[in-house]
């Protein structure tokens, strides 16, 4: 039997999903106990990445089963059940994820989704404004943002898209949201 081939070292781009197939369960494994959460965690917020939502998903609940009160478990949670379409369910647990976390920028993020998916204009705006504030480098907040922005005060719209293009060149939302406030003049 032959042995494995060595793996090829080159300057070959790969994407992105590729350079993350080998740390599937490597994070689980550093778990030392069965009340650490920090571990299912990041392993949940690795599948996502990877693609794989329902396992990533599995991981958040049994965070939050073991610990209603982990903002970040209810923040993922109400991610992944307004990317399934459940808004009522999203909207529930992106206001307790904002109950239990003030101070975690992905709370105010999540719980600004919701309530926009549920054209709460507003709340959704002061929700993210408050995400923003914790972490002024949430890119995704401010486009979402600018987004609900667009036809209430163009030109905060448009500063907040630039500001997001400038600071990623390849934040494609941005600049789609961008170029459509162009094309309405």
């Amino acid at each position: 039997m032959r042995p494995m081939p060595r793996p090829v070292t080159t300057l070959y781009f790969l994407r992105p999903g590729e350079t993350l197939v080998g740390m599937k369960g490597a994070i689980l494994e550093m778990k030392k106990e069965s009340m650490d959460v920090a571990p299912s965690l990041y392993e949940g917020l690795l599948l996502v990445h990877m693609g794989e939502r329902p396992e990533a998903e599995r991981l958040f609940r049994e965070v939050y089963d073991l610990d209603p009160n982990n903002a970040g478990a209810a923040a993922y949670l109400s991610l992944l059940a307004l990317h399934r379409g459940e808004g009522p369910r999203a909207r529930t647990l992106g206001a307790q994820a904002v109950a239990v976390g003030r101070q975690q920028p992905i709370a105010h993020f999540a719980n600004g989704l919701a309530l926009q998916e549920n054209k709460k204009w507003e709340p959704a705006k002061r929700s993210l404004r408050d995400a923003l504030g914790l972490a002024p480098a949430l890119l995704s907040a401010e486009v979402k943002l600018a987004e609900m922005e667009m036809t209430s005060n163009r030109t905060s719209a448009r500063e907040r898209l630039l500001k997001v293009a400038g600071l990623d060149p390849t934040y494609l939302a941005a600049k789609r949201l961008l170029f459509l406030l162009d094309r309405q003049g």
